[in-house]
């Protein structure tokens, strides 16, 4: 008699418990943008502890910190977080997802968020793991998830997931990071050079990534539809005191190889609305080798 109460006490809890998550989804439903937030009780093992909080850029200050600036001047629109706590009350998790204003933006602050150290994880497109936080990125989205307990990091996955499963992105990652060669490529350094003051977009569309050269590494920086065609290069890593060594026009083709202020090689060529430049302690047959790579996976690569 005392199991048969003690089955229809716990078939009870869980239908009341039900009902209460029912009752505060139909609440709640339409508080969240879009409703790229789990549900109520739609994490496992976790329970959404009150209504998420959704802001524009105009309140941007009072919600991202010191990051906030960063944020605005590279196309924030806007973001909805919340707080969930686990069954036992033990631990909560910090859900937050942000809208950019294009791929290329949202990847810039993917790839700012991630510290040194930050190990990448199994999420689709993109992920990686800060300590207690881990940060996704999926077309104009960037997500955060931060626990209290650094060793739930499959907390953190299933509640990145949750939200990955909401995003329907057609674009999944920005053309350009699929025009890297992988060969020697250093993981996680594939980054997107910010932009700092409102509207001022010169180092927008500027990606670079690190490779092994020897016992040094160089760096490729890839951009699109360059205003300034390999001059651009003489201004950004050129400059005054370095050198210019040769330059070649031909056609649609054009390549410039100089040197900069620390004596590293500069080899920079466009072909078509490529532009791509090795800067580093590598000679040029291998640093031409590196751009006709790129050059080569570029022809392949849907550009928007």
């Amino acid at each position: 008699m005392r199991s048969a109460s003690l089955r229809y006490g716990i078939a009870t809890l869980s239908l009341l418990l039900f009902v209460s998550c029912s009752s505060q989804e139909s609440k709640t439903s339409d508080d969240t943008s879009g409703g790229l937030l789990p549900g109520q009780c739609e994490l496992s093992g976790y329970v959404r502890r009150a209504t998420p909080i959704s802001f524009n850029r105009d309140k941007a200050w009072d919600h991202l910190g010191a990051n906030a600036d960063k944020m605005l001047y590279n196309g924030f629109q806007q973001a909805t977080t919340a707080t969930y706590a686990s069954s036992d009350k033990a631990h909560t998790l910090t859900l937050e997802i942000m809208q950019f204003r294009d791929p290329v933006r949202a990847f810039a602050i993917f790839a700012f968020l991630r510290q040194p150290g930050a190990r990448p994880v199994e999420l689709q497109p993109q992920g990686y793991i800060n300590r207690d936080t881990l940060v996704f990125v999926k077309g104009v989205h960037v997500g955060r998830v931060i626990g209290s307990n650094p060793n739930a990091e499959t907390d953190l996955i299933q509640a990145a997931k949750a939200m990955l499963g909401k995003l329907s992105d057609s674009v999944l990652l920005p053309a350009q990071l699929q025009m890297f060669p992988r060969e020697g490529m250093v993981p996680n350094t594939e980054i997107v050079t910010l932009d700092d003051i409102e509207g001022q977009t010169r180092g927008s569309n500027l990606f670079s990534a690190k490779y092994l050269s020897g016992s040094d590494t160089v760096q490729i920086f890839i951009q699109l539809n360059p205003y300034g065609g390999p001059t651009i290069a003489v201004k950004e890593f050129i400059d005054d005191k370095g050198q210019i060594k040769s330059y070649l026009m031909d056609y649609g083709y054009q390549a410039l190889t100089g040197q900069n202020e620390q004596g590293q090689l500069v080899f920079c060529a466009v072909d078509k609305n490529v532009l791509c430049t090795v800067v580093g302690r590598i000679d040029q047959k291998a640093a031409q080798d590196l751009v006709n790579k790129t050059f080569a996976l570029a022809a392949k690569t849907p550009q928007m």
